[in-house]
């Protein structure tokens, strides 16, 4: 029985690292100064706060919270399970639990689609490490006779190229609409590698890939950020700004990287589309790809008409993919 227990409990707490969506609940809290940070923590899901407030002084905020274990409870009940540590311990912090609000359930079928690659690519040797490494070969191509100036030679050499710093690793932050026209239907998708800057607002949803359960940071100007070693992170929030012209189908900004899909599966390179053209044709030089770039390609309902694209222009997102659009359900040139 106890070791019934235990792996049930296990089994709570690893619920977070799978790549399905999370919701990301809001929960107001009311905190009182003296305060620096407060940490708020419920069945290993954390969300925390920095700020400075003065003895006194209260401020009122929403926090963001949601996942792991207490992605499948009601907002008011994962709310109310937080644990709140605040730093001083003079300071104050309440949960208004039954204020706290969530989206429910991710849409059908938003589970299995694709999310673009974040992680960041392994840097190429800058030009100081080259110098180094060619300049340590040709020394010890020179004294290549005499053992001891060769190990002196290698050890120095080896020693300056641990001694530079490392280039820095920095993942693609993007931001994408995935949108369903009949339905009107539209998910703002942002994405970063280990640290996603959000603002603040309603709930939505998460994923976490490559790492634990990611963890909620609020800052002085009501900043959100949800940060996860090591791995990828990825929001997903209703979205009331439409990346197309709800009358005629057609895209609010160029398009470039055109794919379109048959409800039957066939997928077309076109060529670009400009702004307040007619629907494009098939690229000339039409690609022998089976389609577009697999993320985007994953996990799309079948027996709908598909375009992807990557928009162009200022506030354009950084990719955009929509089911049932008018042109391609009826073939017309519009």
């Amino acid at each position: 029985m106890r070791r019934a227990a235990l792996l049930c409990a296990a089994a709570l707490l690893c619920v977070g690292t799978s790549p399905a969506q999370d919701a990301r609940f809001t929960v107001p809290i009311e905190l009182r100064g003296p305060l620096e940070s407060a940490r708020f923590e419920a069945l290993g899901v954390v969300s925390e706060v920095r700020l400075e407030l003065a003895a006194g002084e209260t401020r009122n905020l929403l926090l963001p919270f949601g996942g792991g274990s207490v992605g499948s409870l009601e907002p008011a009940v994962a709310a109310a399970a937080l644990q709140a540590r605040v730093t001083p311990s003079a300071g104050w912090a309440t949960v208004r639990a039954l204020e706290a609000d969530g989206p429910g359930p991710a849409p059908r079928g938003l589970t299995r689609r694709g999310r673009p690659p974040v992680a960041p690519e392994r840097p190429s040797p800058d030009r100081a490490r080259w110098l180094i490494l060619v300049g340590g070969v040709v020394v010890l191509a020179g004294v290549r006779k005499r053992p001891r100036a060769a190990s002196a030679t290698g050890a120095v050499t080896a020693a300056l190229l641990l001694a530079l710093p490392a280039a820095p690793l920095e993942g693609r932050s993007l931001r994408g609409i995935d949108g369903d026209f009949a339905r009107d239907h539209w998910i703002e998708v942002r994405s970063a590698n280990e640290q996603l800057e959000l603002p603040a607002g309603p709930g939505g949803w998460f994923e976490v890939r490559g790492a634990a359960a990611g963890e909620w940071l609020v800052e002085e100007a009501g900043r959100w950020v949800l940060r996860a070693a090591g791995g990828e992170v990825h929001s997903l929030r209703e979205s009331a700004a439409v990346p197309v012209d709800p009358a005629t189908g057609r895209p609010i900004h160029a398009l470039r990287d055109v794919w379109t899909r048959t409800a039957d599966g066939r997928w077309t390179e076109r060529e670009d589309w400009g702004l307040g053209e007619a629907f494009p044709p098939e690229a000339a030089a039409s690609s022998t790809a089976a389609g577009p770039t697999g993320w985007l390609a994953a996990g799309l309902p079948q027996g709908v008409t598909v375009l992807v694209a990557a928009p162009l222009g200022p506030g354009a997102p950084d990719w955009l993919r929509i089911t049932a659009l008018p042109a391609l359900e009826s073939g017309e040139r519009h």
